[in-house]
């Protein structure tokens, strides 16, 4: 039976970027009265029959526009069970109504009387019976704080990505501090939400729910002081399995070890001295706390004690305060006029030991977001020059931004690949500041989370090679630079020592150099594993709960005075070379070392040999 009328549907979905996004498809399921009149008993029959053969046509399309249609014995019913997108079509024995929900109240289609007549002014006689008003009832709407969070932790645990540049990417919802804890909870307790959910088959016996949501909403009732309310459909399904999963959270409920980091605050020095600042947070009440000595266990001490109204300096980087971290600075006057910058101290560390001179030209590698390129300008003095590279456009423009609002008159950005940076671009540099992308399994945030941070060997072989890319482009395209600092927020090996043992086999005319007499000889390094000795003691390596900072490792590299030009070739033929090379130096490396390269040699003689064979 064919039908050649047809009805066009305009779905108005959730506006993205404020601006709504409609999609039109037409539906020749039936005949109807563009007013949305009743049909009679015989247009009804004949719309039955029909509709029983296309349901199915119908669903599929539904499906391709992110419309969600209930099974046949609810298709009366309409609801809210998928928070995304916020649609649904509706049919029943006395009406076709397509019933289109919106998150503006102006896009409804409501279930006031006098509303659908302002709507439709010739049909004011018109008068809707009991059915039909039940109809235009809708759940209230899923709160925007758990859709959002619903979508920032499926990007999050799919891609891999940031979990604070994914949930602060969300411009356009205002408490973003909620949200982000939100998430980080639910990403730190994620396989231990899974076996809640599992074993109350939740997802199970509601198959059409979003299982993001869900995970969302859980952890918003067995984590939240606020627990979990409102009367959204999605909310209620989850509290209708409220005992269910308290009971199985009761046994599985773990609370993690709290890593306890003080504020950092490094201070401006363009816009206020560190004597000045001291002097501003004294006289608003702040407690200036001496240093009790010199021994760097007794500062730790000391810092974890701070009280909430109190702050000191730091042992190592005279820029750098330190306060309690009950101390909310996020709403101070300094910090909203970029005086202060709420900068971790592992994230100060490679420019401290950087620590260029002024009037001398500097590389920032990696600059974004840019609070190391202003701590590099703020060490020149605005004399000198620091060219900050950044590939991506948005951090590129963070980038900028920031360099506009914080005085820095010494940067000059660059938005291009690192890797085709020369020296003809950058002319005279003389320090080069590598922090590459990593993994970020130092930083705190990330420690605990839960199956997000287990080691992907695919993610982390991608990164290496570019690490070390990226490292040998240094060492080896700037002739005149004379220190160069690498160092990543990971506490993975790969990423670290075996990324720097690698430069150093094929950059001869570098050397790694202690890092003692910069830290005042006061930092306690204690390397995390019993790997690459010989390079370990030369680097330095931040652990959360000893030093009370996020994770980081840094090492410093510095050019030989006298430099073999032979012992720098590369290529198929380069691993004699390196080989020659490596036994006149070979008495700085432990037996390990030795060990671990004498495998490599091995294994890249072989490879020589056979593409010397595919050769000939």
């Amino acid at each position: 039976m064919a039908m050649e009328n047809s009805i066009d549907v305009i779905i108005k979905r959730e506006p993205q970027e404020q601006e709504e996004q409609e999609v039109n498809f037409n539906s020749s399921y039936t005949e109807i009265d563009d007013n949305i009149k009743p049909l009679n008993v015989k247009r009804e029959e004949e719309i039955n029959s029909f509709l029983n053969e296309q349901k199915f046509h119908i669903k599929e399309e539904c499906d391709y526009f992110g419309l969600q249609i209930k099974q046949e014995s609810d298709w009366n019913d309409v609801d809210q069970t998928h928070s995304p997108p916020s649609s649904s079509i509706v049919a029943s024995t006395d009406i076709i109504q397509t019933t289109v929900k919106s998150d503006y109240s102006h896009q409804m289609l409501s279930k006031d009387t006098n509303m659908w007549k302002d709507e439709n002014p010739e049909h004011s006689n018109y008068t809707m019976n009991c059915d039909e008003q039940e109809q235009f009832k809708h759940s209230e709407k899923v709160p925007q704080i758990f859709k959002q969070a619903s979508k920032c932790l499926r990007k999050i645990i799919e891609n891999g990505s940031n979990i604070k540049e994914t949930v602060y990417s969300q411009r356009k919802h205002i408490n973003l501090r909620a949200m982000y804890a939100l998430v980080s909870k639910t990403v730190q307790n994620y396989s231990q939400i899974n076996d809640i959910i599992a074993r109350a088959e939740l997802l199970v016996k509601e198959t059409r729910f979003d299982p993001w949501l869900a995970r969302i909403l859980v952890t918003q009732l067995l984590w939240s002081d606020n627990g979990l309310n409102g009367q959204c459909r999605p909310i209620e399904i989850i509290k209708s399995y409220q005992s269910k999963l308290e009971r199985y959270a009761g046994s599985n409920m773990s609370v993690q070890a709290r890593v306890y980091k003080p504020r950092y605050v490094r201070v401006n020095t363009f816009a206020l001295t560190v004597d000045e600042a001291i002097d501003g947070f004294t006289n608003e009440g702040w407690e200036f706390v001496e240093h009790a000595g010199d021994d760097y266990s007794t500062f730790v001490e000391q810092t974890t004690s701070l009280h909430s109204g109190q702050f000191m300096l730091d042992l190592h980087i005279k820029e750098l305060l330190i306060f309690s971290d009950k101390a909310e600075l996020y709403n101070h006057e300094t910090f909203k006029c970029k005086s202060i910058f709420l900068q971790d101290k592992a994230s100060c560390i490679p420019v401290h030991l950087l620590n260029p001179t002024p009037g001398t030209v500097v590389l920032n590698m990696c600059a974004a977001p840019g609070l190391k390129t202003i701590f590099l300008a703020e060490r020149l003095q605005n004399k000198g020059t620091v060219y900050a590279v950044e590939r991506d456009e948005n951090r590129y423009h963070t980038l900028t931004s920031l360099i506009n609002e914080t005085g820095a008159t010494c940067i000059k950005p660059i938005h291009k690949d690192v890797l085709k940076v020369s020296a003809e671009e950058c002319p005279n540099v003389e320090y080069i500041l590598i922090n590459p992308i990593c993994s970020g399994s130092g930083i705190i945030d990330r420690i605990n989370v839960d199956q997000v941070n287990t080691v992907n060997h695919d993610r982390l072989t991608k990164l290496i090679r570019f690490q070390t890319l990226l490292l040998e482009h240094a060492l080896s395209q700037f002739p005149q630079a004379k220190r160069v600092v690498y160092s990543t927020s990971s506490i993975h090996w790969q990423e670290n020592e075996y990324v720097v043992r690698n430069a150093l086999k094929k950059m001869t005319d570098f050397k790694l150099i202690s890092p003692d007499a910069a830290l005042n000889h006061t930092f306690v390094n204690i390397c995390p594993n019993q790997c690459f000795k010989a390079i370990q003691k030369k680097c330095v390596y931040t652990v959360p709960k000893r030093d009370l900072t996020n994770a980081i490792f840094v090492a410093v590299f510095e050019r030989k005075r006298e430099v073999d030009a032979s012992a720098t070739s590369t290529g198929t033929r380069g691993w004699l070379s390196r080989h020659r090379t490596y036994k006149r130096n070979s008495k700085e490396m432990s037996r390990e070392t030795d060990q671990d390269y004498q495998r490599d040699f091995q294994e890249d003689f072989v490879e020589t040999t056979k593409s010397r064979r595919k050769e000939y």
